[in-house]
């Protein structure tokens, strides 16, 4: 089966080609590509969105292509002559993931099956999405934990019980804009199926098969262009998401700005100041600059997570996921909790996003 995995960020289109065993087994990446989005401070919000949706078009009808050219060029493969479906991945600001739970009370003994999980879940959508402005639409429902009579419980399909806990997850987004990424990958790509994805339920789904995370209590950071996206996991469970509006890119233009330099001269001292390059005798207030951005960055995730009521502020342990200067981002976590652990995951996203589809 040939999937298209789209990775719509805040300043990116990344592009993923995978080969999935019609017999289960991992994905085989055939080919990745990036379409970068222009910084445009001044751009008016629609400009701005059409730029994020010509850089899609683009994105799909060149994976399209280059289907066809592998196939061509690599027939030992047997690349599928259509791609078969099409993953849209969403990070913000094109979706907001919220994390919710539903308790119902039976009264009586009764036996679960997905129709009656699914006639609870159908309830509490419709008051949700009442409760929403026109315009909005459900990307996607993705249930995480499900407790029978107060014990959770790993197999609960055909379990009875007289009360159900359930602990899942919503991502919403703006219909127009949904509408117009679906039909640029039917159209764009000739995918014959579309499924839309929040980008941090992927990297959940992903980052709880890794050993010892079933019960731990941790935050999933995902730093993008222009944004950054956290999780927080509570023995497995989503707990809170949330989102801040300082990414790598944006850190690299605050201090270009304050140093007058170049944003590729900017970009540069990041990377050796977190490994430790960076002569303080040589550029001590280029120094101090960067560990005021830092800490400016790790505080106002600080205030996110204890805006959720979940935390004070950063839990114990920490997956980071940043598409630049990793390093940066974990040194400023750990300059203001010396005691958090913080794992910064090296895997390319296209591959944890690939295996995660795969899971679901």
């Amino acid at each position: 089966m040939l999937v298209l995995v789209l990775d719509i960020e805040s300043s990116s289109v990344s592009t993923t080609l995978t080969l999935v065993p019609e017999r289960g087994g991992k994905p085989s990446i055939i080919y990745s590509g990036s379409t970068s989005i222009p910084y445009r401070p001044h751009a008016p919000t629609p400009d701005y969105v059409r730029s994020i949706e010509r850089a899609l078009r683009d994105a799909a009808a060149g994976a399209a292509e280059q289907a066809h050219r592998l196939r061509s060029a690599l027939p030992g493969l047997d690349i599928p002559a259509h791609i078969d479906e099409a993953h849209v991945v969403l990070s913000s600001p094109w979706v907001i993931t919220q994390a919710r739970s539903v308790s119902a009370s039976f009264g009586r003994e009764e036996q679960l099956s997905d129709s009656k999980i699914g006639t609870i879940l159908a309830t509490e959508r419709a008051s949700l999405m009442r409760s929403m402005q026109p315009g909005i639409s459900l990307v996607e429902e993705k249930i995480f934990d499900i407790e029978l009579d107060g014990s959770p419980v790993r197999e609960w399909r055909g379990a009875s019980a007289q009360r159900a806990e359930i602990s899942y997850a919503v991502s919403l987004g703006q219909e127009a804009f949904i509408d117009g990424a679906r039909e640029t990958a039917l159209q764009s790509a000739h995918a014959r199926h579309v499924a839309f994805h929040s980008a941090l339920l992927l990297q959940h789904i992903y980052l709880r098969q890794m050993p010892g995370t079933a019960d731990m209590s941790y935050a999933i950071i995902h730093v993008h262009g222009e944004l950054t996206d956290i999780a927080v996991i509570e023995r497995g469970a989503c707990a809170f998401f949330g989102s801040y509006p300082v990414g790598s890119g944006s850190i690299v233009r605050k201090l270009a700005s304050l140093a007058e330099v170049s944003p590729r001269t900017a970009g540069s001292s990041l990377s050796l100041h977190s490994g430790r390059h960076l002569d303080p005798s040589y550029g001590l207030t280029t120094v101090r600059r960067v560990e005021a951005i830092g800490h400016e960055w790790a505080d106002g995730l600080d205030k996110l997570i204890a805006a959720g009521e979940i935390y004070g502020g950063m839990p114990p342990q920490a997956l980071l996921i940043a598409d630049a200067h990793a390093g940066f981002f974990a040194e400023s976590i750990r300059s203001e909790h010396p005691d958090a652990a913080i794992d910064i995951i090296a895997s390319d996203r296209s591959l944890i996003y690939a295996e995660a589809i795969s899971m679901i």
